[in-house]
């Protein structure tokens, strides 16, 4: 199936895989392999760095392209971590210097700009692997990505209903995936940042947009959701250990902090 090309109205808030265009050189190529897309701003760059941190000390390396959204972020990026990742800058590289407060409307902005990044790459045939900041990998993910999927997602809610977290899904550079982020980010667009990435991208999904996409669902007992690993009860009645942790299901930069200091997941 051949994707229809739009054109989607711009505004100065929206990012465009148009006006976007990804040049980079990844400091490791592995073929085969996806890109592992992260995004920081100055305000979570010490979660970036402790991401990295935690990567590097499994001994992997895997392609990782970090877009920064700020000049200091990005700076930070190429001086302190070339060798672990390829940083570049979005066009203006301004964001707001602090941590936004969840689904305000800077929040919105800033997070929405993600499906472009990732579209961008699955135009140049590149799948993709994007991951929160706010997590830490304790065993490499990609063996589980394998399999013939378009999507592979994290679980961030299982009851009473399924929603699927935004902050760590692999795209396979397929016709299917190109058109499901084409449309997420449509939607989004319309939407004017009242609502938030995977607000959307549920809504998408929920409705079947496309009947033949292919979606694989993570194990949650091996890529749990904050509400999950940071229940004591919860971990106490698993037998394997985590491929993933992820710090979300807890509001504030300080308080995230304190949860990863709390269970040795701190590492800078």
């Amino acid at each position: 199936m051949l994707i229809e090309r739009k054109t989607i109205p711009t505004t100065p808030e929206l990012i465009t895989p148009v006006v976007f265009d990804l040049k980079y050189q990844l400091p490791y190529t592995h073929a085969g392999d996806p890109i592992v897309l992260i995004t920081c701003n100055r305000a979570f760059l010490d979660f970036a760095q402790n991401w990295i941190e935690s990567v590097r000390r499994l001994g992997t390396r895997p392609n990782v392209l970090a877009i920064a959204e700020d000049i200091e972020a990005y700076r930070t990026l190429i001086r302190k971590h070339p060798r672990e990742v390829s940083a570049v800058m979005t066009p203006r590289a301004a964001s707001p210097q602090a941590a936004l407060k969840y689904l305000s409307r800077e929040y919105n902005l800033l997070i929405n700009r993600r499906p472009a990044y990732i579209y961008r790459l699955l135009q140049k045939g590149k799948d993709v692997l994007f991951c929160d900041v706010d997590m830490v990998w304790l065993r490499d993910p990609l063996p589980y990505l394998v399999g013939d999927y378009d999507v592979v997602l994290q679980e961030d809610l299982h009851d009473p209903k399924v929603v699927y977290c935004a902050g760590f899904v692999f795209f396979r550079a397929t016709n299917a995936t190109r058109s499901l982020v084409w449309e997420w980010m449509d939607r989004i667009h319309k939407a004017r940042n009242r609502l938030p990435d995977q607000k959307i991208l549920n809504d998408i999904l929920d409705e079947k947009f496309d009947p033949n996409l292919r979606m694989k669902v993570l194990d949650s007992d091996l890529f749990p959701n904050g509400k999950l690993y940071f229940d004591v009860r919860w971990r106490e009645q698993r037998k394997r250990p985590p491929v993933i942790v992820h710090n979300n299901w807890i509001e504030g930069h300080e308080l995230k902090v304190e949860r990863f200091k709390e269970h040795g997941f701190w590492y800078i």
